[in-house]
């Protein structure tokens, strides 16, 4: 099955790109932190190799999470699962600037992983800091039966300093190195 297919969008002012439907799989790196004002970068990478990067974006879709009484709330990075929709994923992706990575990536030799590291418990490493924001690296993937895109955060340090318990997180850190 082919997951690459190239849209033309338009976005900002009258500017027209092309820009990559997202693969079935992302991996992602990201900083956020709203202590002294506004910090907030990091990219995508897909499949494919291409890396969309993006630094204080004005107009960002954020992950959401379901609380306790199973409502949709924003998520601020440091949990295990979280959710945006496919949409909202390709908005975030038109803002960003695309490059081309050597982390291309077979798809589906990660699918064979997913499951551990969504039931591998997320575990406190040190106590965090404060106003110290939280660089986050999570594993995107396509959730065709609700058009969403399902985040698994591998680890975050800052304000936070967590990670999942499993070795096969290291699969994933070494295709972005």
């Amino acid at each position: 099955m082919k997951w690459f297919k190239q849209i033309l969008g338009i976005f900002g002012e009258g500017n027209s790109v092309v820009i990559a439907e997202p693969s079935q799989i992302l991996i992602q790196q990201d900083y956020y932190s709203i202590a002294w004002g506004l910090k907030h970068k990091g990219y995508y990478i897909s499949s494919e190799g291409i890396k969309y990067s993006y630094d204080k974006p004005k107009q960002w879709n954020f992950y959401e999470r379901l609380n306790h009484n199973g409502q949709k709330e924003r998520s601020w990075g440091n949990d295990k699962i979280s959710f945006i929709e496919r949409n909202k994923l390709l908005k975030n992706l038109g803002v960003c600037k695309i490059s081309y990575t050597k982390s291309k990536f077979d798809q589906d030799k990660l699918f064979y992983i997913i499951d551990e590291l969504t039931n591998s418990e997320l575990i406190e490493t040190m106590v965090g800091g404060c106003d110290m924001g939280l660089h986050s690296t999570s594993l995107l993937i396509f959730d065709n039966l609700n058009n969403t895109y399902k985040r698994i955060l591998l680890g975050c340090q800052g304000d936070f300093f967590l990670e999942l318990k499993t070795d096969k997180k290291k699969i994933i850190y070494d295709l972005i190195k």
